[in-house]
């Protein structure tokens, strides 16, 4: 069965991410909050589809950095020990953020979705 992991700390993006997977595809989605939590799943598994926010927290319960999305990104195609998802969809609602990093992340086989 396909496994998709969604890196976002807003409930509200990920409620909208989930309804676009059909309801029996839903139990395979894994849903972390940080760059560390991320980081820990990326090290274990190779998931098919990873949704990935541009600005996450570092770790749990604390406030979103513009580029931590980005650097994670980064550092799945840079080291070993991460499994690379097969494809990665980076999403933002800021607009300095698509502009600032499209590029970046075109050159890394990274699709972004900007509403």
């Amino acid at each position: 069965m396909i496994s998709i992991i969604i890196v976002d700390d807003s409930n509200e993006k990920i409620e909208a991410i989930l309804s676009g997977i059909p309801e029996d595809v839903r139990e395979y989605v894994e849903v972390v909050k940080s760059k560390s939590k991320a980081q820990q799943a990326f090290s274990k598994k190779v998931y098919d589809l990873a949704f990935v926010d541009l600005a996450i927290p570092r770790h749990d319960d604390e406030d979103p950095l513009p580029n931590e999305g980005v650097n994670l990104v980064q550092e799945i195609n840079e080291f070993d020990w991460f499994k690379a998802p097969k494809k990665i969809l980076a999403i933002t609602q800021h607009s300095e953020l698509e502009s600032q990093y499209s590029e970046r992340l075109k050159e890394l086989g990274v699709t972004l979705h900007f509403p």
